[in-house]
């Protein structure tokens, strides 16, 4: 049995792409309170995240956010290719499944693959300074998960050590893991 495990958790490995994987089923962490997308929508760029395939060897990443007329969101995501100058940009569909919970959004790209639609919770944000959100995917029989986190700031120039301190407490108090976090590169980079 532990060998069909290990097996099972490298192929989970393997389909998730490099979001952080742990044995059993995805963390329920707490969300916003109050959510409102009205709020929240604009520009925001990354600050720290976990790694993830999808976004290897990318820098400047930027989300815009839009609020559309039948209350979803227009998500346009954005980045540039640290190696070949590059730049990529996908849109997509933000929606809350349960509206009595706006936090925990679904976000729906049409590029299709394991990405095209995931969970986007936003743990926490002040609108004007921060944002985090967290996504968790897990496998069949909840054996193990695999986890996202993004730290998102309004300004390209990061959050100052304060706020990210009050952050990392928030994480660690739901129970998620801090040491993953790696800042983004942001410099050199066009409007």
């Amino acid at each position: 049995m532990k060998f069909l495990s290990c097996i099972f958790f490298v192929a989970l490995c393997a389909c998730v792409q490099g979001q952080i994987p742990a044995f059993g089923k995805c963390p329920s962490p707490s969300v916003k309170q109050g959510f409102k997308a009205a709020k929240y929508v604009g520009t925001w760029y990354e600050f720290q995240r976990y790694f993830v395939a999808f976004e290897w060897n990318t820098k400047c990443g930027k989300a815009r956010y839009t609020l559309k007329s039948d209350g979803k969101i227009k998500v346009e995501n954005s980045g540039i290719n640290s190696r070949t100058g590059a730049s990529s940009h996908v849109v997509g569909e933000a929606s809350a499944p349960d509206p009595r919970v706006p936090a925990k959004l679904e976000v729906r790209f049409p590029s299709g693959g394991v990405f095209a639609k995931g969970p986007y919770w936003v743990l926490d944000t002040d609108y004007v300074t921060y944002s985090v959100v967290y996504s968790c995917v897990q496998t069949p029989l909840s054996l193990a998960h695999a986890d996202i986190i993004w730290i998102l700031s309004r300004r390209r120039a990061g959050l100052h050590d304060g706020v990210k301190h009050q952050i990392y407490n928030m994480l660690r108090n739901r129970g998620l893991r801090v040491n993953y976090l790696k800042v983004q590169n942001q410099s050199n980079c066009p409007n």
